[in-house]
């Protein structure tokens, strides 16, 4: 949308939209009169606000099934005039707009069977390839897909390209709501088209992972007591950890609350005995990562 006038000042007066629009053969070059005829299509400043998003106007020539088959592999050219009108309503119009052109293309059916698998470190977004066009022509040649991503159902510009039926997206936040849809993209003649949104799939993703174990424990019995000390942990999120024991019982955790510091003194060990020992990291979600390597010890 223009937002000032030819002057650098702001516009204050409601804007009118025109779209032209020509349809003409391949191969032939778009006609500049189409531009002195009346406009396709005249949006009023009441009816232009349904089509406003943020600063960018999105209209949707819609084609019937019929109009599709008809107009296929036919070339769209389009341009816009603005237009304020003074309080006599005489109208001044903008300069026109540059002209954009696509080629109509046989595109598929919108993608199906979108699913959404949560991994450690990634969202794997599987789907099937398109089996048929929206015409009973021959599909145009299949270039890839298009990733959409959103908070909300319908996301209005691409989040990423494939050209696999697949896709990992690493760049998520667990706990957040994200939903994904799908699109496939031909290409010929050096035009582009996508299909239609595939059903939007629902995901939040929830942090279930744990982290890596601790490693380089080691355990010395120095005057009267056990004395352990392991590498701190880099991993991303860990809280803390936990440090267990067995000997002659069964394995119990010997910490009543996390440990902070990668140490801990048993002051409960008995003389003559001995004693295994390993410990563990927890990330912020409560997540308990896998015992890391045990050590055992012979209290002398």
């Amino acid at each position: 949308m223009p937002q000032r006038a030819t002057d650098g000042r702001l516009l204050t007066k409601p804007v009118e939209i025109q779209i032209f629009r020509q349809i003409s053969p391949p191969g032939q070059p778009y006609a500049v009169p189409f531009l002195a005829v009346h406009p396709w299509l005249d949006l009023k400043p009441a009816a232009r606000t349904k089509f406003q998003h943020g600063s960018q106007i999105i209209y949707e020539d819609r084609l019937s099934p019929q109009q599709f088959d008809s107009e296929l592999d036919n070339l769209f050219t389009f341009a816009v005039v603005t237009l304020t009108r003074s309080f006599r309503g005489r109208p001044r119009r903008s300069d026109v707009s540059n002209l954009a052109r696509t080629e109509l293309l046989n595109v598929s059916s919108p993608i199906t069977g979108l699913r959404v698998v949560e991994a450690p470190h990634a969202l794997k977004l599987r789907w099937s390839p398109p089996a048929r066009g929206l015409s009973h022509k021959p599909l145009a040649p299949l270039s890839g897909y298009r990733v959409y991503r959103g908070l909300k159902q319908f996301a209005r510009s691409p989040y990423a390209s494939t050209r696999s039926p697949s896709y990992a997206d690493n760049q998520f936040d667990f706990g957040t709501r994200y939903f994904y849809s799908i699109r496939a993209l031909f290409a010929k003649n050096g035009y582009t088209a996508e299909s239609d949104d595939s059903k939007p799939t629902e995901i939040i993703p929830r942090n279930i992972y744990p982290p890596p174990p601790p490693n380089g424990l080691e355990a010395v019995y120095a005057m009267g007591a056990m004395q352990l000390i392991w590498n701190p942990s880099t991993a991303a999120g860990v809280a803390g950890y936990n440090v267990y024991r067995e000997g002659n019982e069964p394995p119990k955790r010997l910490n009543s609350s996390l440990l902070r510091t990668p140490t801990f003194q048993d002051h409960t060990v008995i003389p003559g005995r001995r004693y295994t020992y390993w410990v563990t990291a927890v990330d912020v979600n409560g997540n308990e990562s896998s015992r890391s390597t045990s050590v055992t010890v012979e209290t002398r």
